[in-house]
Formats: C-alpha cells, sequence, structure tokens
C-alpha cells in the first residue's frame, strides 16, 4: 500500500486492519458507484510509517493449514433450526458464552445493513445465526476484540476468510491469541451491502409493505436454496417464500455475478484455511456418507455442516461440544469435491457481469429486475416446482442415479 490517495478496489478486501491499525487516522473506506469498498489515504494526515502495508492481507500472507480432522454434523439443540446449515456454529457460540465469553459475527441491523456485530448473551445468538449473502461490514469489530482479550475474556470470531486474514493480521500477540477462537465460513463472494438493500426497496415497493424479517435459507422448506421474508402494512405480517430462481439478487449471486472484484482472485478460496475451524454447507453428503442420515434418523432434507479443524484451538473447542453433535469423520477430500471454493476462487460470464452491474449502475435496481426476467424464461419456476416432489420419490431417484 503506497502514499497516495487510493488503493484499487481490487486490491482491497476491505477487512479495515489498515484502518483500525493506522496511528494518524489518515485511512477511510472510500465507497464507488456500485457499493465497492477500497482503502484511501489522505496525504495530508500520512507519516510514511508503513504499518498499513505491513498489515494488509492484500500484501502479505496469512499462516494457512490444511485441516487436520473433517466431519459432517448436525446440533442436537432445537434453536439450531435458526441455523443454515447443521447448527455447528451454534454450539460452539453457547459453549464461549457458557465461559463468559463474547462471541462475533454477522448480523443484520434495523436498517438492513450486516455488520460484524458482538453478541454477549445467548438470548442474542439468533442474530448471528443463518447465512447473509452480503459483505458484512467488520466496523470495530477488530478493536473489540483486542479489547475483550486484553481482559482475559475468550472471544470466538466468526466471518470471511479474509475478515479472519485481517484479525489475525492485527492480534498480534501470540499470548492473546491463545483466547481467541476464529472460524471461517466457506465463501463464494460477497455482493456489496448497498447491491442488497436496492433489491430489498425494490420488493417493498412492489409489495407497498415493509420487510421485518428476512431469511436466505430457511430449513422449513430443507437443504435448499429457499428463504423466506415477513412483510407487514403494520396491522397484518405474512411471510413469503423466497426461491432462489426467482429472485433476481439470489439468482445472480448463485451465479458468481455480483460479488466484490477481489473476490474473483481470493487467495483464500483454496483448501489450506485461515481459521481455526472452518464451517459450510457439506454440499453432497448424501452421496458421499449416504448413510449419515438413516443411521442418525435424520430426514434427507436435513440440512448438514461441514467441518474443518484446523488448529490445535480450534480442536480445544469443537472437543468441547462435540457431545452435543451428530458427528461423523469425513475425508477431506468429501467435502472439497462438492464445495469448489474449496479449491479455487468464484469465476463468472464476465460480459454478463459487465452488462449487469453497469445497468445497476447508470438505472438502478429496477432496471436489474427488468433484465433478471427478461433473461430467466420459465426456467425459474423449476425450484419451486421441486419442491412439491415427495421426499420419498427423490430418495428413491438418489438412489437409481447412485
Amino acid at each position: 500500500m503506497e502514499n497516495k490517495n487510493n488503493v484499487v478496489a481490487e486490491q482491497c478486501y476491505e477487512c479495515n486492519a489498515c484502518l483500525v491499525s493506522c496511528p494518524t487516522n489518515a485511512i477511510t473506506i472510500e465507497r464507488n458507484d456500485l457499493g465497492m469498498g477500497y482503502a484511501k489515504i489522505e496525504k495530508s494526515k500520512c507519516i510514511g510509517c508503513g504499518i498499513c502495508k505491513k498489515i494488509c492481507p492484500c500484501y502479505n500472507e496469512n499462516v494457512k493449514v490444511l485441516p487436520m480432522k473433517s466431519y459432517a454434523a448436525v446440533s442436537k439443540n432445537t434453536q439450531a433450526i435458526k441455523s443454515t446449515s447443521g447448527g455447528v456454529f451454534l454450539e460452539l457460540a453457547l459453549e464461549i458464552l457458557k465461559e463468559g465469553g463474547v462471541v462475533i459475527g454477522a448480523a443484520y441491523d434495523q436498517n438492513w445493513n450486516v455488520k460484524q456485530t458482538a453478541v454477549y448473551q445467548e438470548k442474542d445468538i439468533c442474530k448471528l445465526q443463518g447465512s447473509k449473502y452480503v459483505k458484512s461490514d467488520v466496523v470495530d469489530s477488530y478493536e473489540v476484540t483486542y479489547k475483550l482479550l486484553k481482559q482475559n475474556r475468550k472471544v470466538l470470531y466468526s466471518g470471511t476468510p479474509c475478515q479472519i486474514g485481517g484479525l489475525q493480521m492485527y492480534i498480534k500477540e501470540s499470548k492473546l491469541k491463545m483466547n481467541l477462537f476464529t472460524v471461517d465460513i466457506i465463501c463464494h463472494g460477497t455482493p456489496t451491502n448497498s447491491f442488497f438493500k436496492s433489491y430489498l426497496e425494490l420488493i417493498e415497493k412492489k409489495k407497498n409493505k415493509k420487510i421485518i424479517d428476512f431469511s436466505f435459507r430457511s430449513k422449513e422448506y430443507g437443504h435448499r436454496h429457499i428463504g423466506t421474508y415477513t412483510l407487514t402494512n403494520g396491522r397484518k405480517q405474512k411471510e413469503t417464500p423466497l426461491y432462489s430462481s426467482e429472485s433476481s439478487y439470489y439468482s445472480f449471486f448463485l451465479q458468481s455475478l455480483t460479488y466484490n472484484e477481489i473476490c474473483y482472485s481470493c487467495k483464500y478460496a483454496c483448501k489450506e484455511r485461515v481459521g481455526d475451524i472452518t464451517l459450510g454447507d457439506f454440499w453432497g453428503v448424501r452421496d458421499e456418507i449416504p448413510l449419515f442420515f438413516e443411521n442418525n434418523n435424520l430426514s434427507e432434507d436435513n440440512s448438514v455442516s461441514a467441518v474443518m479443524i484446523n488448529t490445535k484451538n480450534g480442536e480445544k473447542l469443537f472437543n468441547k461440544v462435540k457431545n452435543k453433535l451428530i458427528v461423523v469423520e469425513a475425508n477431506y477430500e468429501m467435502i472439497t469435491n462438492h464445495n469448489p471454493r474449496l479449491n479455487r476462487p468464484s469465476s463468472c460470464d464476465k460480459n454478463t457481469r459487465r452488462i449487469l452491474l453497469d445497468i445497476y449502475k447508470t438505472s438502478g435496481y429496477f432496471a436489474v429486475e427488468k433484465f433478471f426476467k427478461r433473461n430467466s424464461g420459465f426456467k425459474k419456476y423449476l425450484l419451486r416446482i421441486s419442491c412439491h416432489i415427495p421426499s420419498i420419490m427423490k430418495k428413491r431417484l438418489r438412489r437409481v442415479l447412485r
């Protein structure tokens, strides 16, 4: 990071490590017309100390390791219904809180901004549960983590791998890291918060109602890319299913068209992991471990977590909650076979991405919605149709294909 007005967006993870480390507060996060951020240095405040470059994950390599052990896991806790996959994060969080620690992860604020938020009580864990397919703002979470560790309190910090990388650059003292437990998620890429909020505004204007609850994934619909959103007119509330194939935002996310630029060259999208524990969906578990469901009396639609234990610190925490989980050890290749982001960064049709972002930049999200409808056709209803096929029929078909 050189002493100049800004750093190109392609070279910034927005991890905020430089911002919170700058001794003269010379760095801010600037956003372009698409909401994508990059570090900007104010020359008049910069003293040329070079701390920003020393701490930036773009310029420095974090310690990354291959997982020591891997598992398929499902929480036995009924609270896990609010989790996107198997609910392992819930159990890790509850353990840290029980020991007097603090849990930090992505949560919506009242204006639908996604921010790294500290949770101090069990009743607030629900804020951190569930996937947010949006770029989460680090805000002051690194500083909060550092202060808590200095107070000898345990901290569980969950975030994207680049956020964990930035945190590890920021927390230098090895003694403090003994009480820091990091969870990096299997990240596909992150659209901007402004793009997401524009989508929510579209729904509200079309329905002439206000969104009071939103979830990208709901276990009511099994292990699928189907969420829900709740609308109100001030008197009545109505929950509506969100089928990914019928949602412009969701569909473009799954096609990897709307991520921040650096996501397409992310150095954290690999088998070596930066967190103490890696969590994600165990896609393909029905093929890799077919007896997992039968042996544990689980529904075929049950979501399952992929768990990768990467460090001794991670193993210590996981062993404390193991008895609260249904766990089967898995070969790491079983997970990487169905999670491409553990092998390489996301990719997309660059021409379609350029057209899509240009439409958003010049004409707003209503034009993005029109573009989606014009190009999706009847196929957008296939997910809705598949939901009405009985599970027993799908199970038999899967066995035949296997």
